[in-house]
C-alpha cells in the first residue's frame, strides 16, 4: 500500500526537518564539505556546546548530516551533509532569490502599489 501526502504535508514535513534557530546555518556551513565540531561551533558563533549537540543530533536522526570520528585515539568528530542534507540545502538556498526579489523594503513597496498607497 503506497502512502499518499499532499504537497503541504510533504513541504510542512521538510520545513520541521530545519525548524530551530540553528539548523540552516549548519546545513550552509557543511555544504562546502565536512567540519569538525569545534570548528562548526566557531563558524556558528554565539551557540552554546549543548544547543550545538542537541541540533546536530536531530539532524543526524532526520539523516541531514552525519557525525564521523577523526581518530581512533581522540574524541574529536567531524559533521557532513548527507546527500538528502545536500539536495535540501540546495532547495533552502533558493530562497536568497526569493529574499532578492522580496525583500522587506521591496515588498512593502510593492504592498503600497497594489493598494495604490503612495
Amino acid at each position: 500500500m503506497t502512502s499518499h501526502f499532499e504537497p503541504h504535508e510533504i513541504v510542512a514535513h521538510a520545513v520541521s526537518m530545519v525548524s530551530g534557530k540553528w539548523k540552516v546555518a549548519i546545513l550552509s556551513n557543511l555544504s562546502h564539505g565536512p567540519v569538525r565540531y569545534n570548528e562548526l561551533q566557531r563558524l556558528l558563533g554565539p551557540i552554546s556546546a549543548k544547543v550545538l549537540t542537541d541540533q546536530l543530533g536531530e539532524m543526524e536522526d532526520d539523516e541531514l548530516v552525519t557525525r564521523t570520528p577523526l581518530s581512533i585515539s581522540s574524541k574529536s568528530y567531524g559533521y557532513e551533509s548527507t546527500n538528502l542534507g545536500i539536495r535540501l540545502w540546495r532547495r533552502l538556498s533558493l530562497f536568497g532569490e526569493f529574499h532578492k526579489d522580496f525583500s522587506p523594503r521591496t515588498f512593502l513597496s510593492t504592498v503600497a502599489e497594489s493598494n495604490h498607497i503612495a
